[in-house]
């Protein structure tokens, strides 16, 4: 059934979801606070939303209806910066659904819109360590209220990266669309690979179970780009820098162990030579990677990552590792030296950018040939 809408005027003609009457007005009033500073009755407001509730149990469909009537107001203070102002017009409707949940135990608002348009808001404004969690916890809203992992909302739509089908903030996910992009045409040209960002969306952002790894991904993806694109290099050369970035090292590496966990059960990341070598998609095997690669990067950990960087890496046996070999030597030995040090060589900075490369394509490799 299609929404009803109601349109009244305040200077200019605004139109929000039609709530019946009562909860009409109120929003009328609220309007009138912010756009021509008129007394505003808050108690009454919540009162008459606590109510609107009632008669509204379950009806999720209603619950996005009241949220999505204070969108209008968020998205004019938005376009005036004032995240203050924001915030505090979503926390006023949280707080409501909270208090109505908290006297109806047992009962359920959906709560994914707020979270989702206060998640975004968060990102536009760069915090994105807070925009994540509110985006992620809508997403959890609309898994227990479709019933489903994949729910299709804008929640999922976000994190997979789809922003054609994303309702808010959609430029912002295609400035990350496209950086993911860039490195994979990059990965195709240095690694002759045949993948592609649709490819990419389709077997490994729309297909990972585990919903948590997909966040991480996309989580990384925005750090990555803000310090590729939105920070002077010259203010990242520097160790406290390198602390920050290896962090990001690690929990990339962790994801790579991840997805390949997914079809090679093992224990450690060295099983997984084996288990691309078995397959015929790399020519080391464990005992390569674990006594003579990881080994020496334990000794000397900036003069071996050089080495495998620039590809004169040999073996005892005068062998060299193919350049895939390589992408996947340095995942390993960053993700067992991160996991255990905190101090990081020069190089990491030196060369962060060169290096995340590096690991996208042995991510990359592992979607294309594995998934």
């Amino acid at each position: 059934m299609a929404k009803k809408n109601f349109s009244f005027t305040i200077g200019m003609q605004f139109t929000i979801e039609d709530l019946k009457d009562e909860m009409d007005q109120q929003f009328v009033n609220l309007y009138n606070r912010f756009y021509l500073n008129q007394n505003f009755n808050q108690e009454e407001f919540i009162n008459k939303s606590l109510v609107f509730f009632n008669e509204s149990k379950n009806n999720f469909e209603a619950h996005d209806s009241f949220f999505n009537n204070f969108t209008i107001l968020t998205e004019h203070f938005l376009k005036e910066g004032k995240l203050f102002e924001v915030e505090k017009i979503w926390r006023f409707a949280l707080d409501i659904a909270y208090k109505w949940e908290q006297e109806n135990s047992g009962n359920r608002i959906h709560k994914g819109s707020p979270y989702h348009f206060l998640g975004v808001t968060y990102l536009l404004f760069k915090d994105y360590m807070t925009g994540f969690l509110l985006i992620h916890q809508a997403l959890e809203e609309d898994k227990k209220t479709k019933n489903r992992d994949h729910p299709y909302t804008p929640g999922y739509y976000f994190v997979t990266l789809n922003y054609d089908k994303s309702v808010y903030g959609q430029e912002l996910l295609k400035n990350i669309a496209d950086y993911l992009n860039l490195k994979i045409l990059e990965y195709k040209k240095i690694r002759n690979g045949s993948l592609t960002i649709d490819e990419f969306k389709k077997k490994f952002l729309e297909q990972e179970k585990n919903i948590d790894i997909i966040f991480s991904f996309v989580y990384l993806l925005f750090n990555l780009n803000k310090l590729e694109t939105g920070i002077r290099r010259e203010f990242i050369k520097n160790d406290f820098a390198s602390l920050f970035e290896v962090g990001l090292i690690l929990d990339l590496c962790l994801i790579i162990d991840s997805v390949i966990k997914a079809k090679n059960s093992k224990t450690y990341f060295k099983e997984h030579f084996d288990f691309l070598c078995n397959k015929g998609l790399l020519s080391i095997d464990s005992n390569k990677a674990a006594n003579e690669v990881n080994k020496q990067f334990n000794i000397a950990p900036e003069q071996a990552l050089i080495s495998l960087l620039e590809e004169n890496f040999f073996f005892s046996d005068n062998t060299k590792p193919t350049m895939t070999d390589g992408d996947f030597l340095i995942t390993y030995c960053l993700r067992n030296y991160s996991a255990h040090n905190i101090e990081s060589p020069k190089i990491i900075y030196e060369r962060f950018f060169e290096i995340v490369q590096r690991i996208l394509n042995a991510l990359f490799f592992t979607v294309e040939k594995v998934i």
